[in-house]
């Protein structure tokens, strides 16, 4: 059996998420939250400005996963 690392693991669950059409939009922050904490790590950029309601969501998503 061939052994298959974390980090593979994580890419292709990832690839497989983006497949998900019936999401509701928290899920989606969520999944969001959890790929840039698994990418990227903790936040280390500062919070969009509060008319960037996008951005400012999926940040928030990713502060959470810390």
């Amino acid at each position: 059996m061939e052994e298959v690392d974390d980090e593979t693991s994580f890419l292709a669950a990832a690839s497989l998420s983006k497949s998900f059409s019936n999401l509701d939009t928290e899920q989606q922050l969520e999944l969001y939250g959890l790929f840039k904490q698994g990418t990227c790590g903790d936040v280390d950029t500062s919070k969009p400005f509060f008319f960037d309601m996008v951005g400012v969501a999926k940040w928030d998503a990713w502060k959470v996963m810390e």
